[in-house]
């Protein structure tokens, strides 16, 4: 533990111990808009499922969008914008967690060669074997991925 984590720890406490918390479910009532009540109550099952309710989304992100919304499309704005890096950061290099939620097309796994410093030459070369590439694997943010994540 760092000294940042610390000094945050002490606020925390500090909060507690001065305030009185209470828990607010979701309401998703307040949702106007059919497709977006039904695609977030889907949603938080299975962040529940994975995490805990402490992970819920709230229905603040869906609340705005109009009752009849023309083919989703401020429900699919509201996901690419806002839920989608909130989803990422919950589920931090979780990757088959993000593969449960988005569905496993949205996740591009991407090899690339691994360069190597020829000291003789003073240049980088491309290592040859099959066992010296690099793979990486990140969130494919093309358009399919409302779709896909709705297919979970």
């Amino acid at each position: 533990m760092n000294s940042t984590d610390k000094s945050i720890a002490l606020v925390d406490v500090a909060l507690r111990r001065r305030f009185n918390f209470e828990r607010l479910d979701v309401n998703y009532e307040l949702i106007q808009n059919d497709d977006a009540q039904k695609f977030l109550r889907e949603l938080n099952g299975i962040i529940c499922a994975i995490k805990n309710p402490d992970f819920e989304i709230g229905q603040s992100y869906f609340m705005n969008i109009p009752k009849i919304d023309e083919e989703n499309y401020e429900l699919k704005k509201v996901f690419l914008c806002k839920i989608l890096p909130l989803i990422e950061e919950y589920f931090y290099n979780d990757w088959e967690a993000l593969a449960t939620i988005l569905s496993p097309e949205s996740i591009r796994i991407e090899s690339q060669k691994k360069l190597v410093w020829d000291e003789d030459l003073g240049e980088f070369k491309v290592e040859s074997e099959e066992f010296d590439k690099i793979s990486g694997r990140r969130v494919d943010y093309s358009r399919d991925i409302f779709k896909n994540t709705q297919k979970t």
